[in-house]
């Protein structure tokens, strides 16, 4: 799809989940398809603070995730940061809700810290700031010794600001 179909499909996206907040039944209620396949609206958009430990579990039993249909993590930006190579690009995205009663990030079943990542192989990519509240939409997976999930830009990614 193109850039400007995605940006489109994610401003939907962002106004659907705003107008249907407090009703889950009827957000739940509109069909996502994908390759002429339904996906379930709780399969395909996650909300990084409440929804961290499904998403994780969802791509860790992924037989294949090349396979895997695209999927949408609603998350507000915690940091940026530059790979020490400089030739790539991070945000982290926050676990926790800023007036939760915990501290650090939601831990997995095996007490690894899970802390979603977008990262990209340019800075214009990432041009947001720490607080800005981002749908991440594509091919999510588990990447490195920690597993942690993370969507690259670019062919397989797309990053859309929203309210």
């Amino acid at each position: 799809a193109s850039p400007r179909a995605i940006a489109t499909f994610l401003t939907a996206v962002a106004t659907l989940t705003h107008r249907y907040a407090d009703q889950p039944e009827l957000r739940d209620a509109v069909p996502v398809i994908h390759q002429g396949e339904p996906i379930a609206w709780s399969a395909f958009y996650f909300d990084a603070t409440r929804d961290i430990k499904r998403l994780h579990g969802l791509l860790a039993s992924a037989s294949d995730q090349r396979d895997a249909h695209p999927l949408v993590l609603r998350g507000v930006i915690a940091s940026l940061t530059q790979a020490p190579n400089g030739r790539t690009f991070a945000a982290r995205l926050r676990t926790r809700s800023s007036d939760s009663a915990h501290q650090g990030p939601v831990r997995s079943q095996a007490g690894i810290p899970i802390l979603p990542v977008i990262r990209s192989r340019t800075a214009q990519a990432l041009a947001y700031r720490p607080d800005d509240t981002v749908l991440a939409y594509g091919a999510w997976h588990l990447f490195g010794t920690r597993e942690q999930p993370t969507l690259w830009l670019g062919t397989t990614g797309a990053l859309y600001r929203c309210g």
